[in-house]
């Protein structure tokens, strides 16, 4: 489909012109299917396959008077759906339109999850579970969905007499292909927040806070608004880990986590940046205000964090945006201030 929601059709008028590059740039495909040629159905079956993994639906045109079972060999060769000739302009458009949608959602997710894995991968997270596993669950039973709508013709076939019954098993069907609608979205929102959350904390992650800053930053070109990063690390965390074990210092960074954001104005955004270092955004706060901030959570957290081990302090990190400076030299430049602090004796705050 088009930026402006007309579709663009390619034209293949063999296997051979059906190629990869092809393929990469389809999302449905249209094919006029000979019942009469087993060929064909192997055409198809194989054409299937190789768009099974970029989810690429397929609509199949059949001769008017196509018989049922010759219907349900179609759904088997891995068609999504059919017509037949003559076809209906409006019938067609609305069976590209829901097809390409219901192609769109399964993609996203599979794109969203494709994402969670790499981003995780880059900061040496656990895989997710359950998400792959998910998605492959789906794919199944909207395979089985498909077989089903094959049962549907074949039973059509041999209970034409029967129409209440027929009703009973179309209804069916239907309200289970809704149902997997509805998964599909759940799946997909739940892919698309776990792509941008940290799974033990449940704030941003480095990409989620990435895009927000990417906002931030179109904001303050047009409105000239001052913009800070404050970057934070947990003193001696490692000693933590190594004395306590690593539940507790699990423990230590879901409170620190809970004194931040209790503490925090709710305009700034706070993410985890890595293990135990943390990032917050301030926007509309220059360097002086954010080194204040700063400052404020170093007593806070200071002050908190007694009792089940010895004592919990962070360094930090503050700098400001410059106008157009690129993120990249800002992230430099915050974390050569969170060395200084931790190098200087850990515990403050160093700015510049």
């Amino acid at each position: 489909m088009e930026e402006d929601g007309k579709y663009k059709l390619i034209i293949a008028f063999s296997e051979n012109d059906t190629t990869p590059e092809m393929l990469a740039v389809t999302s449905l495909i249209l094919m006029d299917l000979d019942h009469s040629d087993d060929r064909a159905f192997e055409l198809l079956s194989g054409l299937a396959n190789r768009c099974k993994g970029d989810s690429i639906p397929i609509i199949a045109f059949v001769p008017h008077g196509t018989p049922s079972l010759e219907v349900t060999r179609v759904f088997e060769a891995g068609a999504h759906d059919y017509m037949a000739f003559p076809l209906c302009y409006e019938e067609l458009l609305s069976k590209i339109k829901v097809h390409h949608e219901d192609a769109d959602k399964i993609n996203r997710l599979r794109h969203a999850l494709e994402g969670l894995k790499k981003e995780n991968a880059s900061q040496g997270t656990p895989p997710i579970s359950g998400l792959d596993a998910e998605l492959t669950r789906l794919h199944g039973e909207i395979a089985q969905l498909n077989a089903e709508k094959a049962a549907i013709f074949e039973a059509y076939g041999k209970a034409l007499h029967n129409l209440e019954s027929m009703n009973v098993i179309i209804n069916t069907v239907a309200a289970h292909g809704t149902f997997l609608e509805d998964q599909l979205d759940v799946a997909l929102q739940a892919a698309q927040y776990q792509a941008v959350h940290d799974p033990l904390t449940k704030i941003f992650n480095r990409l989620g806070f990435n895009e927000r800053l990417s906002l931030e930053q179109a904001k303050i070109l047009k409105t000239g608004e001052p913009l800070s990063l404050i970057m934070l690390d947990i003193d001696h965390f490692k000693q933590v880990n190594d004395k306590y074990g690593h539940d507790v210092g699990d423990r230590v960074l879901l409170a620190l986590t809970d004194c931040v954001k209790k503490h925090l104005p709710e305009i700034c955004i706070f993410a985890r940046w890595g293990g135990e270092e943390f990032m917050i955004m301030a926007p509309r706060f220059m360097l002086a205000q954010a080194s204040d901030l700063a400052e404020y959570l170093r007593k806070t957290i200071e002050k908190v964090f007694q009792g089940e081990v010895e004592s919990i302090t962070c360094s930090f990190g503050v700098t400001e945006f410059k106008r157009g400076e690129k993120s990249s030299i800002v992230f430099e430049r915050v974390d050569e201030c969170l060395y200084e602090a931790k190098k200087s004796g850990r515990n403050q705050v160093r700015i510049r």
